[in-house]
């Protein structure tokens, strides 16, 4: 399998509203994979939010040299559009569409440029959520 049908894979998405002491919050999940979480006060932001979070973990897990729960077959998938457009990471994904998984850590490091690119998207979602 290609590092593009791993990223095509759809996740099962759990939703549900939890009270807080002052109000009420959407959190919304992947629970097929790992700290795959988001809270958020609007339910559509925290799905935005959590699709970025799901292709940033499908990365880092590839980048690791390891392969994600792989629950299901891949569907369509455009890296310009949603949470890969929304992230900045179309170059990346474009490089690595046709990588076999296990080469995913070996091109990050022969391309730093693309290794940067996915810790720029990293901190970049993690300091919007």
């Amino acid at each position: 399998m290609k590092t593009s049908e791993i990223l095509r894979v759809p996740y099962m998405l759990e939703a549900e509203s939890v009270s807080t002491n002052e109000h009420w919050i959407c959190r919304v999940s992947f629970p097929e994979l790992p700290d795959c979480v988001v809270e958020h006060v609007d339910v559509e932001e925290a799905i935005r939010q959590l699709q970025c979070k799901r292709l940033l973990v499908l990365l880092d897990t590839l980048a690791e040299g390891r392969m994600p729960p792989l629950p299901r077959g891949p569907i369509r998938f455009d890296p310009n559009a949603g949470p890969a457009a929304t992230l900045g990471l179309a170059p990346l994904l474009d490089a690595l569409a046709e990588i076999d998984p296990g080469g995913v850590p070996a091109a990050l490091a022969a391309h730093p440029g693309l290794a940067a690119d996915l810790a720029r998207a990293r901190a970049q979602f993690l300091s919007n959520t």
